[in-house]
């Protein structure tokens, strides 16, 4: 098996911990802008989490980017294949999986 760089361990645990703390400020956005209680939410500090989100998905995809790049032993059209899959369809289903702890945070804390 070839040998990776020392830093594909570090960029692959940077998206997984990137899209953790994204999923993390969703489910907390959740939490923060649930009105179910009789609470009327606060939608200002839901918002403010959600925005706090963003940057860490967007950190996980380019983590996960520069991993697949890293690769080198992969041919280059492999590598440029993988990073075309992990864009079109690893960015929607984390947005698709922050959307579920969000959600999921609404019924927890209400």
């Amino acid at each position: 098996m070839p040998q990776r760089p020392r830093y594909a361990t570090l960029l692959a645990l940077s998206s997984i911990a990137g899209l953790i703390l994204s999923c993390w400020f969703l489910f907390r956005a959740g939490c923060a802008g649930n009105s179910q209680s009789g609470d009327p939410g606060v939608p200002v500090r839901s918002m403010e989490l959600e925005r706090f989100a963003v940057p860490f998905l967007f950190l996980s995809v380019a983590a996960g980017l520069a991993f697949i790049a890293s690769l080198k032993y992969l041919p280059v059209g492999k590598r440029i294949l993988w990073g075309a899959r992990l864009v079109l369809f690893g960015l929607p289903i984390a947005w698709v999986l922050g959307v579920q702890f969000e959600l999921l945070a609404l019924r927890i804390c209400a």
